[in-house]
Order: structure tokens, then sequence, then C-alpha cells
């Protein structure tokens, strides 16, 4: 039942959606609940990304200045840590 004219369909549900939010959220009651939970969840996607990041630099940094000391007692505690 493709039907064009129906005025209540904001968008068309039956595809889906390639990247990002699916435009039908725009239309739903849960909208704000659901862009705060993605917000939530996409921000400790980047402060991990962000912290991980920082953690293999210490590590460049330990292996530039020969520093074993620092790859044992801080990299290696700090990745067992995250994981």
């Amino acid at each position: 039942a493709d039907d064009d004219s129906d005025a209540s369909c904001y968008y068309d549900v039956c595809k889906t959606y390639p990247f990002g939010i699916d435009p039908v959220w725009k239309a739903s009651n849960e909208e704000l609940q659901f862009y705060n939970s993605f917000k939530e969840k996409l921000s400790i996607v980047f402060g991990v990304t962000h912290m991980t990041v920082g953690i293999f630099l210490s590590l460049v940094n330990a292996i530039n200045f020969g520093k074993q000391i620092d790859i044992w007692c801080e990299f290696i505690p700090q990745m067992i840590y995250m994981m």
C-alpha cells in the first residue's frame, strides 16, 4: 500500500536510512529521549577514543626517550584499565 497522498506520513518508513540518524525520529513522541540517549553514548565513544589515543601517544613518547619503566608502569596498566 504505497499511498503517497497520506499526509500523516512524514517520511518513507519502508526504506532504510543509509547513514546517520533516521529522520523519522523527528516525528516521534520520544524524540527528546532518543537524542539525549544518543548524545550520551556518543560522548562516551569520543571520550574513550580520546583517552586511548593519549595513552598510545605516551607509549610513543616512552619509546622515543627510551624509558622502559614508563612502558611497564604507565602504559600497560593504563591499557589494562581501559579494557
